[in-house]
């Protein structure tokens, strides 16, 4: 080992080199050294490449997808405990599918205003099912004009809804002023409702419609012209589901002159352009019964003589709810009703790329119904020859236009 003298010469193997010659000596032995090292990590270098290239890696490590945003991250918090609907772009083909839930009629019974059981069952189902929205159906109050109720609503669903994206229908027993100040609603529900309460946004893979069926009883060619606007849109054609939300039904199940006018009008002017741009599912409420429809073509029921959607069937379901606590209505025989039940109840959806899985649920989390909507066809921008018609529905067993206004009546 070399070391430097006090007379600022090296000595090596016993021989004294002047301090002038030192420095020579010192940069060839450098220069060996350093190319010795660049050989040597030249040849690691090339080592490691040759290494990925037999085993088909690259350098990027991200999982595909991994650029995309992620539906059901933390809402954005504004006004109320429920979380901000966001525009989420469409998940990659791993992604876990989109979970919803679908309740309507919320209200309690007007007698005790009691609305510990709806809570109850909202705790239970968002624990079980882990749903990133709720879409509300209407009538989500008994007196959507009197604060006491939506306080008392407040105390027992509040926290369930921590955190939880929200959208709402407005029914006949709402306050739409009051209706829109309860709940963070995505960005293109009206701020200042006026009459009309029709918008539409998108989650995951989902393009949601929101109806006004308060007023489509008068078939105005405003809101009909809104519908077709939107359906013919992007947001709309480039979904993999498409999902329509309104109070009323088209389809119902008990005995009502006003409810029968109004969807018959329902049928005639807004049904054909739910079935011509291929809308998957129709979620209703008003008439106190879970009832699911038979798969509709046009304005009737595809298959009216059978007792179940087969497999195969191509058709829009409707699928009515009612998960409060107020009574249920006795049903009528009606020939396109594929099944009902007359507990509180609420849907779990499930919509990934090849399916929207359909299951109902009491309020003890027993399953009243489940039916399957897929394998998913291609959307409307890639299968416009095929006039967007819906997707076929699969049981899953266990499981003239008159200007009606809004009534309270039901």
């Amino acid at each position: 080992m070399a070391k430097r003298s006090s007379a600022g010469s090296h000595i090596r193997q016993g021989i004294v080199i002047p301090a002038d010659e030192c420095y020579d000596v010192d940069m060839r032995i450098d220069y060996k050294f350093r190319k010795l090292i660049s050989q040597y990590v030249l040849l690691i270098a090339l080592f490691i490449i040759a290494f990925l290239s037999l085993c088909g890696c690259s350098g990027d490590a991200r999982p595909p997808g991994a650029d995309m945003p992620v539906a059901g991250g933390a809402p954005e918090q504004s006004g109320s405990s429920a979380g901000a609907v966001q525009n989420v772009t469409e998940p990659s083909e791993s992604a876990a599918p989109f979970v919803f839930l679908f309740m309507s009629d919320t209200q309690a019974d007007p007698l005790t205003g009691d609305y510990s059981a709806f809570g109850a069952m909202l705790a239970r189902a968002v624990a079980d099912r882990k749903p990133e929205l709720l879409l509300l159906g209407g009538d989500t109050v008994n007196d959507g004009a009197d604060e006491d109720e939506w306080r008392a609503f407040w105390d027992a669903a509040g926290p369930a809804l921590e955190g939880l994206a929200v959208a709402a229908a407005a029914g006949n027993h709402d306050n739409k002023t009051l209706l829109a100040g309860q709940f963070t609603l995505p960005d293109a529900a009206p701020e200042q409702p006026g009459r009309g309460w029709f918008y539409s946004f998108d989650m995951s893979n989902v393009h949601f419609i929101v109806l006004d069926s308060n007023i489509m009883g008068a078939a105005k060619a405003e809101d009909i012209a809104w519908l077709e606007a939107d359906l013919a849109g992007e947001a709309a054609a480039s979904a993999d589901w498409r999902v329509a939300v309104c109070h009323h039904p088209f389809l119902t199940v008990i005995a009502s002159p006003k409810d029968e006018a109004r969807a018959q009008t329902m049928r005639d002017s807004f049904l054909p352009l739910l079935i011509e741009y291929g809308v998957d599912l129709l979620l209703v409420g008003h008439q106190h019964n879970y009832a699911r429809s038979l798969p509709m073509r046009g304005s009737e029921p595809a298959r009216p003589d059978s007792t179940s959607a087969r497999a195969g069937e191509s058709g829009l379901v409707q699928v009515m709810v009612a998960s409060g606590g107020k009574a249920s209505y006795t049903h009528d025989a009606r020939p396109y009703l594929a099944l009902t039940a007359e507990a509180p109840n609420y849907l779990a959806l499930s919509a990934d790329f090849g399916t929207l899985s359909v299951a109902a649920y009491d309020a003890d989390g027993v399953v009243i119904d489940a039916f399957v909507l897929g394998p998913a066809a291609p959307s409307r921008s890639q299968a416009a020859e095929t006039s967007g018609q819906p997707r076929a529905a699969e049981t899953a067993d266990p499981v003239g236009a008159a200007d009606l206004e809004e009534t309270n009546d039901g």
